[in-house]
């Protein structure tokens, strides 16, 4: 079984290398993350993670690239972030709030995900996800919830991630 189960609460902290100016929060851009500012659940092991934004207003790409070291080494085919919920690859979330449905692929094959992008008043950008997964102990429940929020420099991108599982919420 993955880490996936394991509770996480985790604030990650991102240095733009690229980063387009405009007057309302914008996203766009290359983030690395910064290892020595993020806090992360002990049990969690990244050695670097890599976030490309396209931010288009009514919605959002993100492609995420994480490499966890001690898992042979390398970018992760189709991990979780590390445990974070985060997933690696290219995901689109539109922003207009409503719930949508899509089928991903798994560790155990396809299944149904559930997704809701929405940017608030102040610029936040919260994106959540529900997976249900089967496994050994029936079907589960895994929930995410991001919440983006930019530094008034535009410089520093902060990704507060909650992780509900079986095993309770952080």
């Amino acid at each position: 079984m993955r880490k996936m189960f394991v509770p996480v609460f985790m604030v990650l902290m991102f240095t733009a290398v690229t980063v387009s100016a405009q007057s309302s929060p914008d996203y766009n851009g290359t983030w690395v993350l910064d290892t020595q500012k993020t806090k992360l659940d002990g049990r969690i092991r990244i050695e670097s993670m890599t976030l490309k934004i396209r931010d288009r207003v009514t919605e959002v790409t993100r492609e995420t690239v994480t490499n966890r070291g001690g898992r042979g080494g390398g970018p992760s085919a189709r991990g979780m972030g590390g445990g974070l919920g985060i997933r690696d690859g290219v995901e689109t979330f539109s922003m207009d709030g409503r719930e949508k449905s899509i089928v991903e692929e798994g560790p155990r094959g396809p299944m149904r995900v559930r997704v809701r992008g929405k940017r608030e008043k102040d610029g936040r950008i919260v994106i959540s996800t529900s997976r249900n997964l089967n496994v050994q102990m029936g079907e589960v429940e895994l929930s995410t919830k991001e919440t983006w929020s930019l530094s008034s420099d535009g410089k520093t991108l902060t990704v507060k991630a909650e992780l509900s599982s079986p095993l309770g919420s952080t």
